[in-house]
C-alpha cells in the first residue's frame, strides 16, 4: 500500500514553469517575425531589380529595332513599353511590351534605372 505522502506527488507543471515556457516561445516568435519582414523587403527589392533589367533590355532592343520613343524620361518610356505603343505606333506586335504593374512596382523599378536622354541609353544601377 502507498502512503498518503506518495499519493500526493506532483503530476503537473508549476506556474513558474509554464510562464518560463511561454516567455521562451515569445522570444523565439519575435526572432522569426523580425527575420520574415527582412525577407519580404529583400524579395521586393530583387523583383524591382529584375524588372529594371527587363525594362533596360526592352528599351535597348526596341531602340535597336528602330522604335522612336516620345517620352524622354524613364517613367514615360516605361509607360510606353507597358501599353506597347510609342511615337511611331505599335511596338512590333508586343515583342517589346512589358507586363502591366502597379504604381508601387513602377516606383520601385525606377529606383534602379539610370537614363541618359542624350545618348538614348538606359542602364540598371545596383544602388538605391
Amino acid at each position: 500500500m502507498k502512503s498518503i505522502k506518495e499519493k500526493n506527488t506532483r503530476r503537473g507543471f508549476s506556474l513558474i514553469e509554464l510562464l518560463t515556457v511561454v516567455a521562451v516561445i515569445g522570444i523565439i516568435a519575435g526572432f522569426v517575425i523580425a527575420g520574415t519582414s527582412n525577407l519580404t523587403q529583400n524579395s521586393s527589392e530583387v523583383k524591382a531589380r529584375r524588372n529594371a533589367q527587363t525594362l533596360c533590355s526592352l528599351y535597348g532592343s526596341a531602340r535597336a529595332a528602330g522604335a522612336a520613343f516620345v517620352a524622354d524620361t524613364p517613367e514615360g518610356i516605361l509607360d510606353e513599353l507597358v501599353i506597347g505603343k510609342n511615337g511611331s505606333g505599335v511596338l512590333s506586335t508586343t515583342v517589346f511590351q512589358m507586363s502591366p504593374m502597379s504604381a508601387v512596382e513602377k516606383q520601385d523599378l525606377l529606383r534602379f534605372c539610370l537614363f541618359d536622354a542624350a545618348g538614348g541609353v538606359m542602364t540598371v544601377t545596383w544602388r538605391r
